[in-house]
Parts: structure tokens; C-alpha cells; sequence
């Protein structure tokens, strides 16, 4: 939306200029004609083609270099954050609170004002036709006038006439208008309106109005462009007349014309003007303007050059060899990384199926994209070699909704899911420093505005059985969405003694990272994990515990462990405790005495 702002105040003031300083020496109709070219800009969303330079690039330089002669502390949520006291690097990165507040408010008000002027202009509309249909009596016109299919009605307390309609679009004359001297005169005038297109022009102009009604330049674009459809109609009514009746048409007109304005949310031509634009249409219609080539030429490459900056996205400079992914054997060491590879398609979806976004085209060859379990990171492919750690250009992720609330800051929520009692939502950050504001900007509202979640409990069940077997690291990693009991649903109690027992051995390995524990120890049960389900579940958790009590102490006491979710293993530890050390007096400790055995001093809890 900031483009489409910036782009099309750019065109219009262009136009507005050329139009004061070649006024009476271009061809009204060709300065009428003009003005379309704003309409697109206002209509089309993104851009075209791309150029050498753009609007919305030179916009992006300044800003980068009023940022470097007044830097500002800027924030690097895409950065690992420093750990917390006792916490590993490893651990999720924290950020703070609230998603996209000031987006949301700023689109909410901006579709309230379409709303709101869309309803003004039908309810116009509405109540001049009604009026007119109330009132028009049809009018026999005397021989020799000629209307084409254009029904001619007559509605006596009208102030001027007009030519309104969209499906059925007709002449309305007032009794002034009968004269003989000047009936001829006003029919080909408004016939001529009709032969432009002008009763649908303005209804673009209407709803250009609409959705950029806070735009002041644009409701400027919108009366002068009226103005200029007079100018334009003036011309082609004398085009048709001829020459010698140029003056009797002016004499015409100066009878007809009312002094005062029309609304411009009103899709009828009107023989209305201010004083200033009386003066614009006689002067042009007493000496006709004499367009000169070099004029035309002239305006023509002025106006070439003004959609070329304002429809065009200005092109990045890349690398001519993009960086080459890691070697397999890599790979390997990290089962849940996928490595750099160019964007294949415009439309993206993950290669878990969780959800799908769509990229803007003109910047696929310029990224390159890494996969993890769950998330995905778009880098700028130019500035990935020499500084892998600056190119991120966006990530989408999933984070605890406690989390999210209490640590994403300036993240934008794209979507929200629960699988299993404990509420995700996806979220989008994007890079904010001067160097990559514009590029990542523009892949953030195409990601934010193509995003669709997929997630539900069978993906995630599915998900789990797909990986345990051969990858246990990517089917721990999808623990904290599972649902036992709908993994008992979609599979069988066979199959899920199989997944448990993998994950006993996973956990008995030694091999586990801190994040690894944490996937673990998130996961939720429910009235699935019972019986002999219960004690595999119970040996997971003693096992975390047993070969590597630090770790286990560190993730029950982070803040990525949800109150509900320390809750939840306290009281599986309380039962492995008691179960393999003969304490049957654990199931009885307090939190405090389970926290002093596990050398927890202090906790750091979202809740």
C-alpha cells in the first residue's frame, strides 16, 4: 500500500504539472486522455516490469541514507537473541510482546473509508436517478436531431443538462435547453460525452475516490481530470460540428452553463463550472490550441518516463553465482535443517504441508530459501556469501501464543492453531535495517497477504508416523502439536506403542540438544496416554532427567515452557522419580522440594 501511495502521488502531481504548464497548447483530449494513467497506478496493485530506477527505490535510498547520517536504534529480532542467566544458545529466541497492532488498525480504517465513501457515492447515485425517473418526460425531438440510441427526456427544475446512466444511459435536458437556438448544440454536446465513455469514466473516477479516500492528491487528480473531460467533450462536440460553428457553440454553452460545482462521487456529466474553469473552456473554445509536434513529443516522453519510475520496480543487483548448498554429508549431521535452494515457483508451500505463501515473481531470482521443520527463511541471494548472517530477509515460524504474547514484538500474526490444547500462531518477521527495509518489505506483504495454514491434528499425526521410524529428530519436532489421542484415532494402539518406544530410545541416546529436550518435554498428553501407554511415557520422561539433569533443569525452568506445560512433566517426574528411585513419597513433594532436587533456584515463566 505505501508504493501504490507513493507511486500514484508521484504520477498525479507529474500530470498536474504538465497539464498547468502546457495548458492551451496540447489538445484537450489528450490531456483529458492523461489522466487514465493515474487511474491504472491507483487500480493495479505491484508493479509491471522492471527498470533501472523506480519511485519506490529512490524512496528506499533516501530513507537509508537519512538513517545513516541519524542512525536510530533499530530492532534485530532476526538475530539470535542473548540467552537468558542458565539458559543455552540453543534455546528458542526471545522477543517481546504483541503481533501487528498498528497494521491491523491502519487496514481497519482504511476499509471503513471505503466503506464509508462506496456508500456515499451509491446513495448520490442512487438519489439523483430516482429523482430523474421521478420527473423525466420524454421529449419529441424536432427532425435533423440526431441521438443515436440515446432516449432524451426533459426534467424541468434540472440545473443543467446531463448524460447519466450505466446500463441504460440517457439524455436529460431542462426547459432552457428547448430553445431552438441551442437544443442542436447541447445534444451534440452530451453526445459526445456519450461517444468518450465519459458516464463510465466517472464511475472509475468514483471508485478511485473510494479506495484512496484519504489520498488529497487523488480527489485533485479527480476534479481537475472532470475539469478536463469538458475541455475534452468542448472539443470533440466542435470536431463534430465544424469549425464554423465554433463561436455559435461557445454562445451555446455560456447560456447552459450553471455556476456552481458537482459532486465528484456523481457518475453524470454536468454543464457546471466554477468561474475559473468557465474561463479555461471558453478561452478554448474561441481559439482553438495549436499542439505544435515538439509539444506532443515532449509530452509524450514525460509521461513515458513517469510510468516507467512509477509502474516499475526498480532491479537488484545479484550475484552471478549464487551460493552453492552445503555438502550432503552436512546435511546429514543436521536432520532437521533443509539447506539453501532457489525459490522453484511464485506459489511456495512447505515440504511438511503446514502452509503455503506466494512470492512476488521479479524477486525469485534473487532469493535463496532454507527449510526447517516447521518454518521457513528467505535470504537475499546477492549479499548471502559475503555476510550469511545480515541477508536474512524473512522468516515464518510457529510460536507458543504465550510466547508470542509475552516476547514477539514486532512480528505480524499470520495464522493460529491448536491441535492438542496448547494454542500456536504463526508469525512473520522480516529484516528492518536500512539496506534490506525495501526488499524485505515487499516479501513481507506478499507472504502476509498470500499465507494459508493447513495445520490440524491428522497432519500432525501423520506427520510424527512418517519420521519416527528412520528421522526421530524431525518426528520430535512436531511434539509439542501432537495429539495422542488423535494419533490412536488415525493410526492404532499397536502404532502408537511403536511411536513411544522410539521415543524412549531417542531419549536414552544421550544425543539430545536443548532444544530437543524442550520438544520433548512440550509435548502434551491426554486421556490417550494411560496404562502400559503411560508408563513408556513416564520412562521417556525419566530418561530426559537421567541423562542429563542440567538440560532437563534448564528447560523446565526457561520461559519457553509454559506454566500448563511445567505443570504437566512435573507431574510426570513426580511419578519417575518415585517409580525408579523407590520414592513413592515423590508423588506427594511439593513443587519446591522437586525444584530443590532438580537445583532449580529460580524460575522464568511466561505463565
Amino acid at each position: 500500500m505505501r508504493d501504490i501511495i507513493l507511486t500514484s502521488s508521484v504520477l498525479i502531481a507529474v500530470t498536474a504539472l504538465l497539464r498547468r504548464l502546457l495548458q492551451g497548447k496540447i489538445s484537450p483530449r489528450l490531456q483529458y486522455g492523461l489522466w487514465l494513467l493515474a487511474a491504472l497506478r491507483l487500480l493495479l496493485p505491484g508493479t509491471l516490469f522492471t527498470v533501472p530506477v523506480s519511485v519506490t527505490g529512490a524512496a528506499s535510498g533516501l530513507t537509508a541514507v537519512m538513517q545513516e547520517r541519524v542512525p536510530a536504534p533499530l530492532p534485530d529480532n532476526l538475530a539470535p537473541a542473548l540467552p537468558l542467566p542458565d539458559q543455552p544458545e540453543s534455546a528458542p529466541p526471545q522477543n517481546t510482546a504483541q503481533v501487528r497492532p498498528a497494521g491491523d488498525w491502519l487496514d481497519f480504517v482504511w476499509k471503513v473509508g471505503i466503506l464509508v465513501t462506496g456508500c456515499a457515492m451509491a446513495l448520490s447515485n442512487l438519489i439523483f436517478y430516482l429523482r430523474l425517473r421521478s420527473r423525466r418526460q420524454p421529449i419529441p425531438l424536432p427532425p435533423g436531431s440526431e441521438t443515436g440510441r440515446l432516449p432524451v427526456y426533459l426534467v424541468e427544475d434540472l440545473p443543467s443538462p446531463c448524460l447519466f446512466g450505466l446500463y441504460c444511459p440517457a439524455i436529460y435536458l431542462n426547459s432552457r435547453a428547448l430553445d431552438p437556438a441551442h437544443l442542436s448544440y447541447v445534444l451534440t454536446h452530451e453526445r459526445t460525452h456519450f461517444r468518450h465513455g465519459d458516464h463510465l469514466w466517472s464511475i472509475l473516477r468514483g471508485v478511485c475516490l473510494a479506495v484512496h479516500w484519504y489520498n488529497p492528491l487523488v480527489w485533485l487528480a479527480a476534479s481537475l481530470s472532470r475539469r478536463d473531460c469538458e475541455l475534452a467533450c468542448d472539443d470533440g462536440a466542435i470536431w463534430v460540428l465544424g469549425e464554423g460553428q465554433r463561436l455559435e457553440y461557445g454562445n451555446a454553452l455560456v447560456q447552459m452553463i450553471v455556476p456552481s460545482r458537482t459532486s465528484l462521487l456523481r457518475a453524470s456529466t454536468s454543464m457546471t463550472a466554477g468561474k475559473r474553469n468557465m474561463k479555461e473552456r471558453i478561452a478554448l473554445i474561441v481559439q482553438r490550441p495549436r499542439m505544435l509536434k515538439a509539444t506532443a513529443i515532449l509530452t509524450l516522453l514525460v509521461m513515458c518516463s513517469a510510468v516507467a519510475v512509477t509502474f516499475g520496480a526498480q532491479a537488484a543487483a545479484l550475484t552471478e553465482n549464487p551460493p552453492e548448498p552445503p555438502p550432503e554429508e552436512e546435511e546429514a549431521s543436521q536432520p532437521l535443517a533443509r539447506y539453501l535452494a532457489q525459490p522453484a515457483s511464485p506459489d511456495y508451500t512447505h515440504f511438511s504441508g503446514l502452509f503455503s505463501l506466494t512470492l512476488p515473481e521479479d524477486m525469485l531470482d534473487s532469493l535463496l530459501l532454507a527449510e526447517d521443520e516447521d518454518g521457513v527463511y528467505f535470504y537475499d541471494a546477492a549479499a548471502y556469501r559475503e555476510a550469511p548472517e545480515d541477508s536474512l530477509l524473512l522468516r515464518v515460524y510457529p510460536q507458543a501464543e504465550a510466547w508470542a504474547s509475552a516476547y514477539e514484538a514486532e512480528q505480524w500474526t499470520l495464522g493460529r492453531f491448536d491441535t492438542n490444547g496448547s494454542p500456536y500462531v504463526y508469525l512473520l518477521d522480516w529484516n528492518r535495517t536500512a539496506a534490506f527495509s525495501q526488499r524485505a518489505q515487499v516479501l513481507r506483504d506478499a507472504a502476509a497477504d498470500s499465507f494459508q495454514l493447513y495445520a490440524s491434528a491428522d497432519l500432525f499425526s501423520r506427520l510424527v508416523r512418517s519420521f519416527y521410524g528412520d528421522n526421530m529428530p524431525m518426528a520430535a519436532a512436531y511434539l509439542p502439536y501432537l495429539s495422542w489421542d488423535n494419533y490412536r484415532t488415525v493410526y492404532d494402539e499397536n502404532e502408537m506403542s511403536g511411536a513411544l518406544s522410539a521415543l524412549w530410545s531417542f531419549a536414552a541416546s544421550g544425543a539430545l540438544e536443548w532444544g530437543q529436550y524442550h520438544d520433548l518435554m512440550s509435548s502434551r498428553t491426554d486421556s490417550a496416554i494411560d496404562g502400559a501407554y503411560a508408563t513408556a511415557y513416564q520412562d521417556m520422561i525419566w530418561e530426559l532427567y537421567h541423562q542429563n539433569p542440567s538440560q532437563f533443569a534448564s528447560v523446565l525452568k526457561s520461559p519457553y515452557l509454559t506454566g500448563a506445560e511445567r505443570d504437566h512433566i512435573l507431574f510426570w517426574f513426580r511419578g519417575a522419580v518415585a517409580s525408579h528411585q523407590d520414592w513413592p513419597e515423590a508423588l506427594t513433594f511439593s513443587d519446591e522440594v522437586l525444584y530443590q532436587l532438580l537445583g532449580i533456584t529460580e524460575l522464568n515463566s511466561v505463565g
